[in-house]
């Protein structure tokens, strides 16, 4: 037996629990699209199955936060992209389903009443391979009868977790497995072509200025610099007064804008390699017209409801997405852009003063510039913006609560597969005592502010490799 066949197996035996349970139930779920998609599919199952449910979003499962969790009445308890890497005493008397990609902690699990649908545990890589949504669709699918409608809430999820790694963008194993159902049962298309950002619905010079991944030197951001570059290269952004957007142009327009993207990014000093990441898969939810159809936008959406506590509104998207709540979203996405674009500005104007290097480890401290929430948006910009930096590892800090420090962490662009920050993360969190994990390429830990500067260098000695 293969070991997706084990994993599958263990999440139908799992369903079977769950089939038993009575409620009510209690739903935390990080605040990520990963997390809130997971959160969706989760609520639309206890829906299906009669079990009234509470849901709390959150930023990070604390022990404090844990043990208020176990010691409430709510029975069964689901803990969604999170939970796996915290160490946790021995849970009786409560049913507790964790559905969690990140690396679980290395202690026994010997509870009884924990179901712990984790793919690391079965020799699944959780970084590339299937995220929490994915998980919380597989154990829908064996509960549901249309659980095949809540395929695309799985693969946004994926995607907000940046697990299109295959080539040219595409899925890999059980995400390529939910893929392929979703495209059998009509639920989502596939085309290959430009990876600009909402390349569907919004004009030429937007999607380009707004395509941060991968990052266009000198276009990123940059709505006028956009204009200049597409009329240079002689394609018309107007036709019969209207803005032109990425389908309106014609085959040979598409080739010509991608020739000379490439060529663009190469003469800016990126690597082709780099540059060749602006063409690969889109995917796309059917019979969707909002801009929201482009799977990799709705994901983008939803980490900006959770990074701007719009958590309510993240979840009325998956499960409704009426008209309304579009416009709302799209509204607090330029909020969100705004927040984005003046941090970055106030980097680039302040480096001397919060901007640290050390041997491998870029650190930016922005402190109370910004809520802790969106230090991750930062730092994936960053990393994103210093393709040729070598530096294995970009930091983001920013103070959180409790005297305590939000730090986000991102493997450069440039480092090889000889770390994984998640394990690093791990590994410090037994020194320092702090909340901490991630996947190979990304992490996030929580620390006193006293101890940050000697956090930062033992990561920069762990990383001399």
């Amino acid at each position: 037996m293969s070991r997706k066949e084990d994993f599958l197996r263990y999440i139908s035996e799992v369903a079977d629990k769950l089939r038993e349970s009575k409620g009510p139930a209690l739903i935390v779920s990080h605040y990520d699209a990963d997390g809130i998609s997971a959160a969706s599919i989760i609520c639309k199952l206890l829906s299906e199955l009669g079990i009234f449910y509470q849901l709390k979003i959150v930023e990070q499962l604390t022990p404090k936060m844990f043990s208020s969790i176990t010691s409430s009445s709510y029975n069964p308890v689901f803990i969604l992209d999170m939970g796996s890497g915290l160490k946790r005493p021995q849970i009786k008397d409560k049913e507790m389903f964790i559905l969690d990609h990140h690396l679980p902690s290395r202690e026994d699990r010997t509870d009884d009443d924990v179901y712990e649908l984790n793919p690391n545990l079965y020799g699944i890589d959780g970084s590339t391979d299937i995220s929490s949504s994915g998980i919380a669709y597989l154990l829908a699918r064996e509960l549901m009868d249309e659980y095949v409608t809540l395929s695309p809430m799985a693969l946004i999820g994926a995607l907000g977790d940046r697990q299109d790694v295959g080539e040219k963008f595409s899925f890999k194993n059980i995400n390529l497995f939910i893929l392929n159902e979703a495209k059998k049962y009509n639920m989502v298309q596939v085309r290959i072509g430009l990876r600009l950002f909402g390349s569907l619905s919004r004009s030429l010079v937007k999607a380009l200025a707004y395509t941060v991944d991968p990052y266009i030197p000198g276009i990123s951001g940059n709505e006028a610099a956009s204009l200049n570059f597409l009329t240079k290269i002689g394609i018309k952004v107007v036709k019969e007064g209207k803005p032109r957007t990425l389908k309106d142009l014609s085959e040979d327009e598409v080739r010509a804008l991608a020739t000379e993207l490439i060529k663009y990014m190469i003469n800016t000093g990126l690597p082709v390699s780099e540059a060749e990441r602006i063409f690969g898969y889109n995917y796309y939810i059917r019979r969707e017209q909002s801009p929201l159809a482009d799977l990799r936008e709705f994901s983008y959406v939803l980490n900006a409801c959770g990074r701007m506590e719009r958590h309510d509104l993240g979840i009325a998207l998956c499960l409704h997405r009426s008209g309304e709540h579009v416009r709302e979203a799209l509204s607090l996405l330029k909020d969100y852009r705004r927040v984005i674009s003046e941090t970055l500005s106030f980097i680039r104007g302040n480096k001397d003063a919060i901007v640290r290097t050390y041997e491998r480890v870029l650190h930016i401290s922005l402190g109370d510039v910004i809520n802790d929430k969106t230090a991750g948006a930062i730092a994936s910009l960053i990393t994103s913006s210093e393709a040729n930096t070598s530096h294995k590892v970009i930091c983001v800090s920013v103070n959180s609560k409790d005297n305590l420090v939000k730090l986000s962490l991102r493997k450069g662009k440039k480092v090889q597969k000889d770390i994984h920050i998640g394990e690093i993360l791990s590994k410090l969190s037994e020194k320092y005592g702090i909340v901490g994990g991630g996947h190979e390429n990304a992490g996030g830990a929580l620390i006193r502010r006293d101890k940050l500067n000697e956090f930062l260098n033992d990561l920069d000695k762990m990383l001399k490799i």
